[in-house]
C-alpha cells in the first residue's frame, strides 16, 4: 500500500476542483466535473447485474415508509443502460436538516437533467448515512 500525503489549502483546492485544476484533478481516478458523458461511457462498459440490484433495492426498501415514486426508479434498473447519480451526507459535517434536504432534492434534479441529456434511465441515490451490519 502506498500511502501519500498532501498539505493543501482547502480554499485552493476547492477552487481547483471547482475550476478543473490539473493539481486537483490528478487526484481522481475521473474528471468530476464537466465529463458526465465521458463517464457515463466508461460505466456502460461495466458488467452488472441490474436486475440482482433491482431485487436487492426492492427488499431493502420493505422495511422502511416508501412511496410509489421510489420504486418507479428502482423499476428504472430494467432498462441495462440505467445509471445512477449517488450523493449524500457526511455526519457531523454541515449538519442540519434544510441542509441534508437541499442536498436529497440536488441529486433528483441532477439526475433529471443528466436522464434527459443521456437519453437513459438516471437514477438518483441520496445516502444519508452508512450503515453497518
Amino acid at each position: 500500500m502506498t500511502i501519500e500525503r498532501y498539505s493543501m489549502n482547502l480554499d485552493k483546492w476547492l477552487s481547483g476542483y471547482a475550476s478543473g485544476d490539473d493539481e486537483v484533478q490528478c487526484l481522481f481516478d475521473y474528471r468530476p466535473i464537466g465529463h458526465s458523458t465521458e463517464r457515463f461511457e466508461e460505466l456502460k462498459s461495466y458488467q452488472l447485474n441490474h436486475d440482482d440490484l433491482r431485487q436487492a433495492l426492492h427488499e431493502y426498501h420493505q422495511q422502511f415508509e416508501y412511496n410509489d415514486m421510489q420504486l418507479a426508479q428502482i423499476e428504472k434498473l430494467k432498462d441495462q443502460n440505467a445509471t445512477v447519480i449517488v450523493g449524500g451526507q457526511q455526519a457531523g459535517l454541515f449538519t442540519g436538516p434544510i441542509y441534508t434536504i437541499a442536498k436529497a432534492l440536488t441529486i433528483i434534479q441532477k439526475a433529471k437533467i443528466e436522464q434527459e441529456r443521456l437519453q437513459t434511465p438516471v437514477i438518483p441515490v441520496f445516502l444519508d448515512r452508512w450503515r453497518r451490519s
